[in-house]
């Protein structure tokens, strides 16, 4: 499955994985030096994904710059984006800082990273439109119309600048407090706020793992994050 795909290393060579260790230690020192290296790992997560079934070959992703599909070509499909990056990685293994390739690879890289961690899929065509009267209710009644998801998300992971939090909820009224520790346990970052708004931390954190703890009303999570 894998060994179908270009994938590069840091040096810009093949990589070919024969064994789950050298995958795991591909994975692990991935870095930006080499584009072509990191969009790799994205595009190797991305088919396991698809091979596991969590992704469409039919879906449809946000790719401005890089994409084939509706307005002004802002979209693409998981095919043609495995495919397209694919294509890419056998022609350009090696794009350092000053590469002109560099900002195609870049695009590709950050519309698979969207894909893998659930960000940045769209329908395929355009909702329905339907004359609905309004209701009468009071908008109180249901309050889980305000809910826009069960789990908080982070993303992009690994980063390069910044991690950006999605709280679990839109529920104006509900507390959130962020933590954030790097590998020792040491608390290195923390925020608070309401759970309707998207918090932007990281840009100044040092290349490494973090850990992030979400309070966000009785509820607690964790994520692993990656600073690169």
């Amino acid at each position: 499955m894998l060994s179908n795909l270009n994938l590069r290393n840091d040096d810009g060579t093949d990589f070919d994985p024969s064994n789950y260790q050298g995958l795991k230690k591909w994975f692990k020192n991935v870095n930006s030096k080499n584009m072509a290296y990191a969009l790799s790992v994205q595009l190797a997560l991305l088919t396991l994904n698809f091979e596991a079934g969590f992704i469409r070959d039919s879906a449809t992703i946000y790719a401005p710059g890089c994409g084939n599909l509706g307005y002004a070509n802002t979209f693409i499909s998981l095919s043609d984006l495995i495919n397209k990056a694919n294509l890419d990685l056998a022609a350009h293994g090696y794009t350092h800082s000053k590469d002109a390739i560099r900002s195609n690879q870049e695009c590709l890289y950050n519309a698979i990273e969207n894909a893998n961690n659930d960000l940045g899929f769209v329908q395929p065509v355009p909702c329905k439109l339907y004359n609905t009267p309004v209701s009468s209710r009071p908008a109180d009644i249901d309050q889980k119309s305000d809910e826009v998801s069960s789990t908080a998300k982070i993303w992009p992971n690994p980063a390069h600048s910044f991690f950006t939090l999605r709280p679990a909820t839109a529920l104006s009224n509900e507390k959130v407090t962020l933590r954030v520790f790097d590998a020792t346990g040491k608390l290195v970052y923390t925020d608070n706020g309401n759970a309707n708004k998207d918090y932007h931390f990281g840009n100044t954190f040092k290349a490494g793992l973090y850990f992030v703890e979400i309070l966000q009303g009785n509820g607690r999570e964790t994520f692993k994050l990656v600073k690169e």
